[in-house]
């Protein structure tokens, strides 16, 4: 660990320990960072990072100081997202985000609950809400490309999911804590869509890659929100529609490692497939899989 992690790590410890709060903690960073600064994913890292073996539970004050350093611009919101999604349980189920060789201690049986994730997802998106995010074009583009790995990550850990629990013969059903995560992610990319500086950079100055992947990770992402919260989940598909953001070009960047290497290119197009009609309709979160399946066999 570099000098400059070692001060940070020992701020932090001294501040938990006290019980430090609000603008007495913002008044140590910022005296700290005057002497020594330090990137933003270091900083993220420090701060987010679980401080025990597949810690379950988070201290109270984690979320409070992450929301300090982000008011401080001393953290980025992609940064901030890209370490929470780093030590969540969706990174670990994700083979092109977790590769299974890879037995580092940063990634290896150190995760967070998802209380913590839906409790920073919504911080992340309060950012902007309120208007004081994207500080840049730069900003904006790389929380997008941020928030689409979120969104390909929760599509890869649910489809694998409900395809265990086919396999062994019980009811598909989502755990209230998976629900609440993916409605955080939701609402993130709600209040990206209502924000007009991150709309216009998507529109112009964002890369195409960018908006690509962006596109594709929502277009598999509204039909799982909509299993769970339709209301979101149509706030979204007004969205997509609105800016014409569809991910039929952008299959080649993210659409292996969507599903675990199941070519998935076909369910941004299901609506538009006319050889499965006759089939009786079930209103269950396995229909979208039976389905998919029947648009396999007919093509």
């Amino acid at each position: 660990m570099d000098v400059e992690s070692q001060e940070w790590t020992k701020l932090l410890d001294r501040c938990l320990l006290a019980r430090v709060k609000g603008p007495k903690f913002s008044a140590f960073c910022k005296a700290l960072y005057s002497k020594n600064p330090i990137a933003s994913s270091k900083l993220a890292n420090i701060f987010i990072r679980p401080r025990a073996s597949s810690a379950l539970t988070v201290d109270p004050l984690i979320p409070s100081y992450i929301e300090c350093l982000l008011a401080l611009e001393q953290i980025s919101v992609p940064d901030a997202l890209r370490t929470l999604l780093r030590y969540s349980r969706l990174y670990h189920s994700d083979e092109a985000l977790y590769p299974r060789g890879d037995q580092s201690e940063d990634i290896n049986n150190l995760y967070h609950g998802p209380d913590l994730e839906q409790i920073l997802l919504f911080r992340y998106a309060k950012c902007f809400i309120t208007g004081g995010r994207p500080k840049n074009a730069h900003e904006a583009y790389s929380t997008l490309r941020a928030v689409a790995t979120w969104m390909s990550a929760i599509v890869t850990a649910s489809t694998k999911d409900e395809m265990m629990q086919d396999l062994a013969g019980v009811g598909n059903s989502t755990q209230p804590e998976a629900i609440a995560v993916r409605e955080a992610v939701g609402m993130l990319v709600v209040a990206l869509a209502e924000n007009g500086r991150v709309m216009s950079v998507l529109d112009g100055q964002c890369p195409k890659d960018v908006k690509q992947t962006f596109a594709h990770a929502l277009s598999l992402f509204i039909p799982f929100l909509s299993q769970t919260s339709l209301q979101i989940a149509n706030r979204l598909a007004s969205f997509q529609k609105q800016y014409n953001i569809y991910g039929n070009d952008a299959s080649k960047a993210i659409g292996d490692s969507m599903m675990g290497g199941i070519d998935v290119n076909g369910l941004g197009q299901l609506q538009g497939v006319d050889g499965v009609l006759d089939g009786h309709f079930v209103n269950s979160r396995a229909g979208l899989y039976i389905y998919f399946s029947a648009v396999v066999c007919v093509e």
